[in-house]
């Protein structure tokens, strides 16, 4: 596993139509160390096996019939690409890392540093592991809305969208203590120590497991510390 930066993905299971296997949504949500969104635009979006690259099918930072796999991509800031590039391509700011698609709604949460960007998530389950809800959801935003899952002791960090009604899931079982963070837009609305344990069923069934996530009344409190620079 390469890490290059903050990228992560949940991904769902692939449906056959006709005979025909339909790619799945890839959206990219990228932003600054602070939570704010960054105007990028997606140059490259190559598949390992190099045998096709999606970057042109991508409307902003949303793309639709991406088949499963493992992809190379390469973001270029700004808000969309020159029709004349007034600078060579070396002078151009970029993030490049590479992830992974498992089916037809991925979510990949960069955050960008114009250096390098990536970080591969291994494939989820075809079902929901963990389906939770955020109460209350009026302090939401719309559109803008997901919870970063960081494990306390180990390297495992991802993310997970959440709806317009504060819904969510999780497609992969999670064993150990997790450090979950409720993010709308730039602002952080809750964070939550969970610890996370996997029952095995002696019937071989899963279902999924479900949980509510509680805000308080206020937004979490941000200690600021600045550092002095030689």
């Amino acid at each position: 596993m390469s890490f290059r930066s903050g990228v992560a993905v949940i991904a769902l299971g692939v449906f056959a139509v006709c005979g025909q296997v339909l790619g799945g949504e890839v959206t990219l949500r990228v932003v600054d160390r602070e939570g704010r969104a960054e105007e990028c635009w997606v140059r490259v979006f190559r598949s390992m096996l190099g045998d096709r690259d999606y970057a042109s099918t991508f409307h902003g930072l949303k793309a639709s019939g991406v088949d499963p796999g493992t992809y190379n991509f390469e973001l270029v800031k700004g808000a969309s690409p020159p029709e004349v590039p007034e600078k060579p391509l070396s002078k151009w700011l970029r993030a490049w890392g590479e992830v992974t698609v498992g089916g037809p709604a991925s979510l990949f949460v960069i955050v960008a540093e114009w250096t390098n960007a990536g970080i591969a998530i291994s494939a989820p389950f075809a079902l929901p592991a963990l389906e939770g809800t955020i109460e209350p959801h009026s302090r939401l935003v719309e559109g803008s809305n997901w919870i970063r899952f960081n494990a306390v002791y180990g390297t495992t960090q991802f993310d997970v969208d959440v709806d317009a009604s504060g819904g969510f899931r999780v497609w992969k079982n999670l064993d150990g203590i997790f450090l979950l963070t409720v993010i709308s837009g730039s602002d952080i609305l809750g964070t939550q120590m969970v610890s996370f344990r996997v029952r095995r069923d002696p019937m071989g069934r899963r279902q999924p497991t479900r949980m509510v996530l509680n805000l308080t009344s206020r937004p979490v409190d941000m200690m600021r510390v600045e550092q002095a620079e030689k």
